[in-house]
């Protein structure tokens, strides 16, 4: 069997926050940004199928870091319009069945946790270092957990 990682997808609500974060902060570039109310029928047919909903209506942006560590691999920002979205449990805990989050490779953690933090982004702790990794926790602009991990051998 041949099997690679392709992408992680996230629900998603304010798009232009969420890009602000990923793009701008981030640096990752737009591989594709597709409506699905503005695409042909036969690919609108294709989406409420694959989803099992016949009301689907989503906006989904295609993110890459510029040098990806898996080919192809990509982060896909999904707006659902409908059905409407019930928000995820604000309680949840890391080890919580269904909890996710985005794992990020970096060069100089120490850098970006400061340019993260000056612009606002919440972390649970400062870098915690081992001996091989580095690594922090912050959460995006809708509060989805990203790990900034940065080998250090």
């Amino acid at each position: 069997m041949d099997i690679k990682f392709a992408f992680t997808a996230v629900s998603i609500d304010d798009v232009d926050r969420m890009l602000a974060f990923y793009r701008d902060l981030l640096g990752m570039e737009i591989l594709s940004d597709t409506d699905t109310d503005q695409v042909d029928p036969q690919r609108q047919q294709f989406y409420k199928t694959l989803h099992q909903m016949p009301d689907t209506h989503f906006r989904m942006i295609r993110l890459k870091v510029p040098q990806p560590p898996v080919e192809e691999f990509a982060l896909e920002l999904k707006k659902w319009y409908s059905p409407t979205p019930k928000p995820f449990p604000g309680w949840q805990r890391f080890n919580d069945l269904g909890h996710h989050y985005v794992g990020l490779r970096v060069k100089n953690l120490e850098a970006v946790y400061q340019k993260l933090a000056t612009a606002g982004v919440q972390f649970t702790a400062p870098p915690q270092k081992r001996r091989d990794l580095a690594a922090a926790f912050c959460y995006d602009p809708e509060g989805n957990l990203v790990v900034l991990i940065e080998p250090l051998t």
